[in-house]
C-alpha cells in the first residue's frame, strides 16, 4: 500500500469517526412517518412507524419526538442522555433504554410504562449513591412498573420499601451487580416471596451477605435470592411508642398529687393561722406542728 492510499484511507476513517460521533435524531416526519436525521441534517432516512418500533444501534443521540400511541420501544445501544417530557408523553408500555449513557438526575419517563429496562445506563460520572438514590425513586418515575431491569448498574447496599414500588411489580433484573445487597422491610419481603415474582441477583453466597443488626438474613422461597429482612423496626417503634405514653401518663399523674398535696398543706397552714387553737379537720397534725414545743407537751 502507498503512503498516498494510506493517508486515505486514515482521512476516510477520520470522517467517519466524525460523523458517527455527531449522531443522529429521532423525529416526526410529516404524516406518521419517523425520520431520523443526522447531526449535520444533510440525511434523513425514513421509518415506518409501527406498534413495536426496534431503533437499537442507530447512533441516536437524541429524541424529538416519537409516535404517541406506540406500544413498544427499543432504543437500547444508542447515545442518548436523556428521554425528553415531550416524548415522554407517548403512551408506551415496553421501553428499553439499556446501553446508553443517561443522564439518570433528569430523566423523565412516560406514566404508561410497565415494562422498562434501564441496564447498564450508568454514565462515568455517576457514583453508587446516586444509582441507588435513582433506583429507589423509580417506583414514583413509572407508577405502573410491572417488569423492571437495572442490570450493571454498580448497585451496592439497597433497601427496598413497600412503598417505592407498586404491588403490580413481578420481575426485577438486578443481576451485574456483583456487591449488590438487598434489605427488604416485612412487606416487600411477603411480595417478593410469591410464585409469581421472579428476582436476578449476581450469584452470591451466604457469606457475600452481612445483614445490619435489626436484620436477619433469610432466603426468598420462589426465587431461592438471599435478602436481609428487617425484623425489629416496627416492632421497636411500637414499644417506643407505648413507652413514651406510659412515662407521660406516669408523669402527669405524680404532677397532679404533687399540686394536690401542695394545696392542701397551703389551705392548712391558711386555715390554722387563722382560726388559732381550733384546729380544722385533717389538719391536726400540721397544726401541732406550729406550736411552741413547750404547747406541745
Amino acid at each position: 500500500m502507498t503512503f498516498a492510499s494510506t493517508l486515505l484511507a486514515a482521512l476516510l476513517l477520520a470522517t467517519a469517526a466524525t460523523a458517527s460521533s455527531n449522531g443522529t435524531i429521532l423525529d416526526l416526519c410529516t404524516g406518521p412517518a419517523l425520520c431520523l436525521r443526522d447531526g449535520n441534517a444533510t440525511t434523513t432516512t425514513l421509518l415506518n412507524a409501527t406498534a413495536q418500533l426496534n431503533l437499537s444501534n442507530r447512533n441516536i443521540s437524541a429524541v424529538a419526538k416519537v409516535p404517541s400511541q406506540l406500544d413498544s420501544l427499543d432504543l437500547s445501544h444508542n447515545k442518548l442522555q436523556g428521554f425528553p417530557t415531550a416524548a415522554a408523553s407517548v403512551n408506551v408500555r415496553a421501553l428499553n433504554l439499556s446501553f446508553n449513557p443517561l443522564n439518570l438526575s433528569s430523566l423523565v419517563l412516560p406514566q404508561s410504562v410497565s415494562d422498562l429496562d434501564l441496564s447498564h445506563t450508568l454514565n462515568d460520572a455517576a457514583n453508587a449513591s446516586f444509582s441507588l438514590a435513582f433506583f429507589q425513586s423509580l417506583g414514583q418515575r413509572a407508577p405502573k412498573l410491572a417488569r423492571l431491569s437495572y442490570r450493571g448498574n454498580n448497585l451496592g447496599a439497597a433497601s427496598i420499601t413497600s412503598q417505592m414500588f407498586s404491588s403490580t411489580l413481578v420481575y426485577m433484573d438486578l443481576s451485574e451487580n456483583p456487591e449488590l445487597v438487598l434489605t427488604l422491610d416485612q412487606d416487600t419481603y411477603t411480595s417478593f416471596s410469591r410464585p409469581d415474582f421472579t428476582l436476578h441477583v449476581t450469584n452470591q453466597s451466604a457469606t457475600s451477605v452481612i445483614c445490619a443488626a435489626n436484620a436477619s438474613i433469610q432466603r426468598l422461597p420462589a426465587t431461592g435470592v438471599l435478602v436481609c429482612v428487617v425484623t425489629r423496626v416496627n416492632g421497636a417503634g411500637q414499644d417506643n411508642r407505648q413507652n413514651t405514653m406510659s412515662l407521660v401518663i406516669i408523669g402527669a399523674g405524680v404532677f397532679f398529687t404533687l399540686v394536690i398535696v401542695l394545696r392542701n398543706k397551703l389551705t392548712c397552714l391558711w386555715r390554722s393561722k387563722q382560726m388559732e387553737h381550733r384546729p380544722t379537720f385533717g389538719c391536726e397534725d400540721d397544726y401541732m406542728d406550729t406550736k411552741s414545743p413547750t404547747s406541745a407537751v
